[in-house]
């Protein structure tokens, strides 16, 4: 894999869940008020278990991915007290807009920051909701993007740079590996570089 020395690659299954403490420069081993959970699409399940003095919870979180729509499945259950009221955060990375729908509850906030991201307020035990998103999935324009962020970090002259983003917009997937390939002007890295877009 290349990435630049800035960026972390991280590689996530299908449908799968990572769940993240969202509280900022804390050592509190205590049970979070604030999760981010990073999903992505497809299929997948995973059960997050907390402990507390009166027992424990577990969140259920389930995925269902069809062509260009996702519905994520949460259940809350377990003693009571374990965990606070807390917010908790979906962050559909590979979803970059979408028409949401929630059910289950009415406490929620929808935003867009380079992905979906749906946030569902005062999450107790016992709560259960759904979160179904429609999308229209635009691979080229995320490749373009990625092959952009490239090109703007390469070293080379501002014309051949716009060359290669002029062929961008028009080539298929497979005409612009070739035609990148064959440029004499760019190094064997610089070629990966442009190439890890995809």
């Amino acid at each position: 894999m290349v990435r630049w020395k800035d960026s972390i690659p991280v590689l996530a299954k299908e449908g799968g869940f990572f769940v993240l403490d969202s509280r900022t420069h804390t050592n509190d081993i205590s049970n979070s008020d604030k999760l981010t959970v990073v999903c992505t699409n497809g299929n997948g399940n995973y059960e997050l278990y907390e402990d507390g003095e009166n027992g424990c919870v577990v969140t259920k979180f389930l995925s269902e991915g069809n062509d260009c729509s996702q519905k994520l499945t949460i259940s809350i259950v377990g003693d009571n007290n374990v965990i606070p009221n807390r917010t908790i955060s979906f962050e559909m990375r590979n979803i970059r807009n979408g028409k949401v729908m929630v059910t289950g509850t009415d406490n929620y906030e929808i935003d867009e920051n380079g992905c979906t991201i749906v946030s569902i307020k005062n999450v107790k035990c016992g709560d259960s909701f759904t979160i179904d998103i429609e999308y229209h999935n635009d691979i080229k324009s995320y490749r373009n993007e990625r092959l952009l962020y490239s090109l703007q970090r390469i070293e080379g002259s501002y014309d051949k740079k716009n060359l290669i983003w002029n062929k961008a917009l028009t080539l298929s997937d497979d005409q612009l590996k070739e035609y990148i390939n064959g440029l004499d002007h760019l190094t064997k890295r610089q070629k990966m570089r442009l190439l890890e877009a995809w």
